[in-house]
Parts: structure tokens; sequence; C-alpha cells
């Protein structure tokens, strides 16, 4: 695991399965420290149960592994206008009264914010593992992968067809 801190989680929560792609998709997140995830957005993309999720995430969050964010979302657009940490959360909604994205007045309720999270720990991994793991993603579809070849390849067809 990339993450051995999620070796807790699994034993709290009995998920091996989702923990282990959970852990995968946090060592693998590009730009890690930009990134932002929701329990929802997490759920979908590797196909787990929403309530497992968030009972998961819980754990998560208390190991350190993410932090919370908050990110609020235009009522008339449906975009995310802000994200914020909970400490200065209100002051910036207080000063928020425009979508820069629909260009309309907004007046910011409760119900327009979401709670994410941001991994702030990264995983141990090194660039070893990045190119056994990425190989492994790609060996099925790459697995005679050659640029000499298709370059070969593409030239006699050309050869063969011309314009």
């Amino acid at each position: 695991m990339y993450y051995p801190e999620l070796l807790d989680v699994i034993n709290k929560t009995g998920a091996k399965e989702a923990v282990e792609k959970i852990d995968k998709y946090f060592a693998f997140l590009p730009n890690r420290s930009e990134s932002i995830v929701t329990i929802s957005n997490l759920a979908n993309r590797l196909e787990l149960d929403y309530s497992i999720v968030g009972v998961m995430f819980k754990y998560i969050y208390e190991l350190g592994i993410v932090d919370k964010v908050y990110i609020v979302i235009c009522p008339e657009c449906g975009r995310e206008i802000l994200i914020s940490n909970q400490k200065e959360l209100m002051e910036r909604v207080k000063e928020l009264d425009y979508c820069i994205k629909c260009k309309r007045e907004v007046h910011i309720e409760s119900t327009d914010i979401i709670v994410g999270y941001k991994v702030i720990k990264q995983p141990e991994i090194d660039s070893t593992d990045i190119a056994v793991e990425t190989a492994k993603l790609f060996e099925s579809e790459f697995s005679n992968f050659n640029d000499e070849d298709i370059l070969k390849k593409m030239f006699e067809n050309n050869k063969e067809n011309p314009h």
C-alpha cells in the first residue's frame, strides 16, 4: 500500500477492495496538492458505494491524509465559484455576491456549499513504483508498443498509398 495508514481503515471498515482502490487513486492523483475530490465524485469514478466511501473518508480525514475544503457552487449556473478552508469560509462567502462564470449576482446559502477533500499527505512511493504501476496499467493496451515499428509501418503504408 502507498498509504500504510489505510490498513487501519481496512481493519475498521472491512472494505479491503475499496480501500485499495482509494489508496492507488490517491497515490497516482496528478497534482496532488491541487486536486480536490468529493465523496460522490470518488464513489462514481471508482465504482464504489457512496455510503462506504463516506465512512472511509471519516477515517482517512482523521489519519491526516486529506483535509476538508468547502466548495461553493453558484446557485444560478451550478459551477464551482470558490474553494475555501473552514477558517476563511464565512468571511469569503460574505464577500461573494457575483459569479464571474455566469455574470450574475448571487446570494449564497448553506445548500450551495459542498464538502470536498484535498490530499495533503504524500504517498510512500518512488519513481520506480510509478514506472512499474504505470506499465501494469498500460500493459494490455500497449504490450507490443514500439515506436520504431510503428514509424516503419506508417512509412510503408504511405509509400503504398500515396496522396
